[in-house]
């Protein structure tokens, strides 16, 4: 059994100027590449451009969660005061949470060691098995997920291990969510059931030997989690690589990759104590130089936008790649709502700062879904998850979405811009719904109507219509479709839920608010995706970027490993997908190279 080490991270000062390995990136395909490859014998760098965060480090009050928080906007993150559009600016550069805002489209993502996988519910999903009969998918790919012991099936099951993915416990108490989740389901003759999670709800060393706490049921997984519970990749993948010999660097930036004869030259920057002196510095004369490593083989896993910033800007700079770089941009179709002051407690306020011992428990992030992809056409399914609200949030959450949902009730209109009626209840019914507001406020979220509010996700099936493209500093989102038309029918999903409930449904306070009514993706896909020719994607199905806007041929040792290669939307939470591509990438290269798995 193994311990996770203090820091898995090491000083920056030890970067070597070559290394045979590098992986940029530590999500869920950094994470899997630096393991496995590590494991292979090869000697493996990782940079990272977040921080390290141990067990009670990560933020449990509002104010904490401020200073971790990173507003990317199109006037650029540090100009002063708000931007044209009137969106808000600034945070650290290296904040936990980087909320990247465009006209249409806003992506929510996370930064540190693990990446999203610190912020996320982690739920581990294998998709449907027609979404890889899409002929998006190379052919490759196709013929693997065809088959029941295929090289993909394997990789996920490898994935699904090392994550520790399991359901919640039965002997546990179920979390009032879930009841009030599985009898709106009930009520609507709607199947649900629970999930698969990577959590711990035991004491002990996980598959990769490293010794992991029970989950106390907080519900605070979206601020990251405290308890050493949930299985973030800095508790199994990450760890794995580091006593395998990698060497893990946080707080590096990587800017661009070039040919540089026989190896791959990478151009960095190494971010400050504030995580200043990246892309977003303010004045780019104060930035420091770009600092070079080569490598023989490189993995490029800096999430979508990461991704696409890094190969764009070197695209300017002479690399060759597809044309369809930037193209097939998925958000899995995310929606977001809230039943407000249901029939039915809920308690869904994570714990935050609050003394465990006082707090009742209110369970992981996401424990169930309702479950409506059984339709003819693949696209056509939904899943519907509930959620917890993190304490660290509750006041803010109480003081948008409660007052909103008591005193107006929000419609949805042709064209998507919501317009606002008097609560269907009356007078009577908003001053009762005011009280019980008043009431969470003045006893805390396990009293009155925030005690009564179920958060909802749905997912689904989009198009991948997006495009990001590159604006000389930043990527840009480029999102086409209509609002109305994006978020319908998962919202209908949503608002059947809240009714069967007798609550008031209430769609993404950030949609019904914001003047430019923004969608907000947290699972963001595609962007450099899998295909069989560079006329259709960017990599091939072993993640190997092309080189030119035509044909089949690859560049020698650079992969790209992240949620960006992933073709169309998986319908649910898509990180067993990403992370069995990654698997199942690495396992072709090593034997390719004739290393020793």
């Amino acid at each position: 059994m193994h311990k996770t080490p203090v820091r898995l991270s090491s000083p920056v000062e030890e970067i070597e100027t070559h290394v045979p390995v590098l992986v940029i990136g530590s999500g869920y395909g950094g994470a899997v590449a630096a393991s496995r490859l590590s494991r292979a014998g090869q000697r493996v760098f990782l940079f990272e451009r977040g921080r390290e965060f141990l067990p009670g480090e990560l933020p449990k009050t509002s104010h904490a969660v401020a200073r971790e928080f990173r507003v990317d906007s199109p006037l650029g993150a540090f100009s002063a005061g708000p931007g044209k559009h009137g969106f808000p600016e600034g945070g650290p550069a290296n904040g936990l949470y980087q909320l990247h805002i465009d006209t249409r489209m806003c992506v929510l993502t996370g930064s540190g060691l693990g990446g999203t996988s610190l912020i996320n519910a982690n739920v581990v999903f294998r998709p449907d098995p027609r979404v890889f009969e899409d002929p998006r998918w190379p052919a490759e790919i196709r013929a693997d997920a065809a088959a029941a012991d295929g090289l993909l099936a394997q990789c996920m099951s490898d994935a699904e291990r090392m994550l520790g993915a399991t359901t919640y416990p039965e002997t546990l108490p179920v979390p009032p969510k879930t009841a009030a989740l599985r009898a709106a389901a009930e009520r609507l003759g709607q199947p649900s059931h629970l999930v698969p999670l990577a959590v711990t709800f035991t004491d002990g060393p996980n598959a990769a030997g490293f010794e992991q706490r029970a989950c106390t049921l907080c519900g605070d997984c979206l601020t990251g989690c405290n308890e050493r519970a949930k299985n973030t990749l800095d508790r199994n993948y990450l760890p794995d690589a580091h006593r395998h010999g990698a060497l893990i660097f946080t707080g590096v930036e990587v800017r661009r990759i070039e040919r540089a004869e026989d190896r791959w030259a990478v151009y960095y920057r190494v971010l400050d104590a504030e995580g200043e002196g990246g892309d977003d510095a303010g004045d780019p004369d104060d930035a420091p130089p770009d600092q070079l490593i080569t490598a023989d083989l490189v993995v490029l896993a800096a999430g979508v936008l990461g991704t696409a910033q890094i190969l764009l800007r070197s695209r300017e700079l002479g690399l060759a790649m597809s044309d369809k770089v930037g193209h097939h941009f998925s958000v899995n179709r995310n929606a977001l709502g809230f039943g407000f002051d249901v029939t039915e407690p809920v308690r869904g306020i994570g714990f935050g700062d609050r003394p465990p011992e006082s707090c009742p428990p209110v369970g992981p992030l996401i424990t169930a879904a309702v479950d409506l992809r059984d339709t003819p056409d693949v696209d056509d399914g939904l899943i519907v998850e509930e959620g917890v609200v993190p304490g660290a949030l509750a006041s803010g959450f109480l003081a948008g979405i409660a007052t909103a949902a008591a005193v107006l009730s929000v419609v949805r209109q042709p064209g998507g811009v919501p317009e606002r009626k008097p609560h269907d209840g009356g007078l009577r019914a908003t001053l009762r719904a005011l009280g019980d507001t008043v009431e969470s406020a003045i006893l805390g979220p396990t009293h009155g109507a925030l005690d009564r509010t179920l958060t909802l996700l749905a997912m689904g099936h989009d198009r991948s219509p997006g495009r990001l493209t590159y604006d000389g500093e930043r990527v840009r989102v480029e999102w086409p479709e209509g609002l109305e038309g994006h978020a319908k029918a998962p919202t209908d999903a949503m608002e059947r839920l809240v009714d069967a409930l007798g609550g008031t449904y209430v769609p993404n306070p950030a949609f019904a608010v914001l003047p430019w009514h923004p969608l907000i993706a947290v699972q963001p896909l595609g962007g450099c995706v899998l295909a069989d020719d560079a006329e259709q994607g960017a990599v091939n199905h072993a993640g190997k970027l092309f080189c030119d806007a035509q044909g089949t041929a690859v560049h020698d040792g650079l992969l790209v490993l992240d949620a960006s290669i992933v073709p169309r939307s998986t319908g649910l939470n898509p990180l067993l997908t990403i992370a069995a591509l990654a698997e199942r990438a690495i396992r072709l290269l090593v034997a390719e190279r004739g290393w020793a798995p």
